[in-house]
């Protein structure tokens, strides 16, 4: 997968539209976005501020749960935002990689991290943004409009 990463810091948010797009190829309907953070209070405020600007937000705070979405509940997100490290020693790369697998497609992925230069490696495929935390939300946001009209 040729995969465009940009690591985006403490800068100035940019003017981006704060309307949601329509999900590829069913017009009407919500982005819905898998949320993995496993900071209930990071995980709280990022649903917040996502489905105040017209987003669906499904939360998983382990890869248990995001993949019991997946498996159990049929989700099929238009979007993964996932922390870097998760409790247990899990990262978020690796539960990307389990629900592509899972789902035969990996949707566009945005990886938040507070240590941006230890995973660009390690993250190289499995994600297409790379956001510092903390991370600015007109910034987060801009981002998943690119990449929702922009897919890699």
């Amino acid at each position: 997968m040729d995969v465009a990463i940009r690591i985006i810091g403490d800068m100035a948010a940019q003017n981006h539209s704060t309307d949601a797009i329509s999900a590829p190829g069913s017009p009407g309907r919500k982005i819905s976005v898998l949320l993995i953070e496993d900071d209930p209070s990071v995980a709280r405020s990022i649903a917040r501020l996502l489905r105040s600007n017209g987003y669906e937000v499904v939360s998983a705070a382990a890869r248990d749960e995001a993949l019991q979405h997946v498996e159990v509940h049929g989700l099929r997100p238009d979007m993964i935002l996932t922390d870097f490290h998760l409790a247990a020693g899990i990262f978020g790369d690796e539960i990307v990689d389990e629900i592509a697998a899972r789902l035969r497609y990996q949707p566009p992925t945005i990886m938040l991290t507070s240590i941006p230069g230890l995973c660009v490696d390690r993250v190289k495929s499995s994600v297409d943004r790379i956001l510092a935390k903390p991370v600015d939300i007109h910034v987060l946001l801009g981002e998943i409009e690119d990449l929702l009209r922009n897919p890699a």
